[in-house]
């Protein structure tokens, strides 16, 4: 993330100034739960296709992308709905 974020870095400098690394992908694999992952089609921070490879890389992955959504946007006006209707729809598809 910080590379995609800091293209002009090199990986060194990055390394230095990275002092927890959240690597989703590497344990993605791991996860035998099922996930509902939500992004932002227009997340101006983390790229809509880190979403997409995050929700690929795990098992049981529910990816409803939430359109012109923003990073910062996804709980406000108009896009709210769609996040607590994402959420209602996978919790009941996966009650036991």
């Amino acid at each position: 993330m910080a590379s995609t974020l800091l293209p002009f870095l090199p990986l060194r400098a990055l390394r230095l100034l990275v002092k927890d690394k959240f690597d989703n992908a590497a344990l993605a694999p791991r996860v035998t739960a099922p996930a509902l992952v939500l992004h932002g089609t227009r997340d101006e921070i983390v790229p809509f296709a880190m979403g997409q490879a995050l929700a690929a890389a795990l098992a049981d992955a529910t990816f409803p992308p939430l359109d012109s959504a923003g990073h910062n946007d996804m709980l406000s006006p108009p896009h709210a709905k769609a996040v607590f209707d994402a959420i209602e729809r996978f919790a009941r598809g996966r009650r036991i």
